[in-house]
């Protein structure tokens, strides 16, 4: 699952740190803005520098490093 919003999600369930290089977090901004039915509904490019500003964040909080980072909760392991 996407890391929810909190008061959702569930505190016993870990997070995946993903990190994203350069050129695919350009590639994920390229396409938020390329949706114009995000961008109206989320407040067009502030939307997708919020977005990069929170994958940076999360780069930093959950994994120590600079760049950029999705989280991620696992709803199932399986083995």
């Amino acid at each position: 699952m996407f890391k929810p919003t909190y008061p959702s999600g569930r505190p016993d369930i870990p997070y995946v740190v993903s990190l994203l290089s350069k050129s695919n977090m350009d590639a994920k901004l390229r396409a938020i803005n390329a949706s114009a039915s995000q961008r109206t509904t989320y407040g067009d490019a502030a939307w997708a520098q919020a977005m990069l500003a929170v994958s940076q964040r999360d780069a930093w909080t959950y994994a120590g490093v600079h760049g950029c980072a999705e989280l991620f909760q696992l709803g199932r392991l399986r083995l």
